[in-house]
């Protein structure tokens, strides 16, 4: 879990810098490391508006080689505590409960949800960038064509000499 402790915490605006473990924000060590999370935390007695900037390194598989790479990930994100009354809408929207009791507010599930966001849909390695793809496999029709297909094409012949005409 990666929370902030709110008694350690000035009025006006406070700044930390936190490296929670892989662990501790419920995402797989073998994947994720070298997490930094810095946050920009301003404190006043019914709110607590929490800006962090996470930056993570990634090890993901390239889409067009399935090799192995480290890739650079970071994201941002903000969350508003408030001791007011928050809805489902105003928990999509980035606003969280908490009592003015609490002594801790719990930033573990926007900081694993911005490092999943910030994960790209298409992983390419660096190396495999320039890489031109392969686009037709097999013969073409330049070597022949695909021997299997010759048959088919002597009957496509045969046929085309007959000019019958056919009333449906």
């Amino acid at each position: 879990m990666l929370r902030i402790r709110i008694s350690a915490l000035n009025d006006g605006e406070n700044r930390l810098r936190l490296e929670p473990t892989p662990e501790a924000l419920d995402l797989a060590p073998e994947t994720f490391s070298d997490i930094q999370v810095d946050c920009r935390v301003h404190s006043a007695p019914e709110r607590v508006v929490v800006q962090f900037t996470v930056a993570c390194t990634a090890r993901l598989v390239c889409d067009r080689t399935l090799v192995e790479f480290d890739q650079p990930l970071s994201g941002s994100y903000s969350v508003v505590f408030t001791t007011g009354e928050v809805d489902e809408a105003d928990r999509d929207a980035g606003l969280c409960p908490f009592s003015p009791s609490d002594d801790e507010l719990d930033l573990t599930e926007a900081v694993h949800d911005t490092i999943l966001l910030s994960v790209p849909l298409r992983k390419v390695a660096p190396q495999a960038e320039g890489l031109e793809l392969r686009t037709s496999f097999g013969p073409t029709e330049e070597d022949g064509g695909d021997p299997r297909w010759a048959v088919l094409k002597q009957l496509k012949r045969a046929g085309g000499e007959r000019t019958e005409e056919r009333n449906y």
